[in-house]
């Protein structure tokens, strides 16, 4: 369940590359899904060119095929270039910081406490906080984009297919939620 004390903590370690971090998510994150759902709308041209036997349609439908492609293929890996530069530097900032912490603690803490439990919080505790950063808060948000551009998109192209879809969803909702 959705807890906003530790989405807070979460944030927090972040510290000064929040802002840097949260324009890479972005980028990374809208790139990916505006692609597929851009498609439908050039489907409906293509299909629009085709009925009417129109090739200035069919040449605007590959114009737009080109650029949906080549902004995606610049603007994506920026991205995740920016986002897994931003993702080390706040891990790193974090090790530093366990590390700092275990250099203050008197000698008579590592006498009492198993150091094999402070390698594995250096070790595979942060390369879950690592993961959680890379990968998981991306998931999140290009399931959430992907999910209203697709519903956007369908209102736009046919309105009737977008009260089925809503239904749809609400009812497969409600099934994860009592039977899960």
């Amino acid at each position: 369940m959705f807890n906003l004390k530790e989405l807070l903590g979460f944030i927090k370690l972040m510290k000064r590359n929040s802002r840097l971090y949260a324009v890479a998510l972005i980028l990374s994150s809208i790139a990916y899904p505006s692609m597929y759902i851009l498609y439908a709308f050039v489907n409906k041209e293509l299909i629009r060119a085709v009925t009417q036997k129109d090739l200035s349609i069919l040449y605007n439908v590959f114009i737009l095929i080109f650029l949906i492609i080549a902004g995606s293929c610049i603007i994506d890996p920026i991205g995740c270039y920016v986002r897994g530069y931003t993702v080390r530097k706040i891990i790193n900032e974090i090790r530093e910081d366990v590390i700092n912490h275990l250099l203050e603690m008197p000698l008579s803490y590592f006498e009492t406490h198993d150091t094999g439990k402070l390698m594995s919080i250096l070790s595979n505790d942060l390369n879950i906080v690592e993961d959680a950063f890379r990968n998981c808060v991306r998931m999140v948000i290009v399931t959430t984009v992907m999910a209203i551009g697709s519903l956007i998109s369908i209102y736009i192209l046919e309105w009737r297919l977008f009260i089925v879809a809503i239904i749809l969803g609400v009812l497969f909702f409600l099934s994860n939620t009592i039977f899960c």
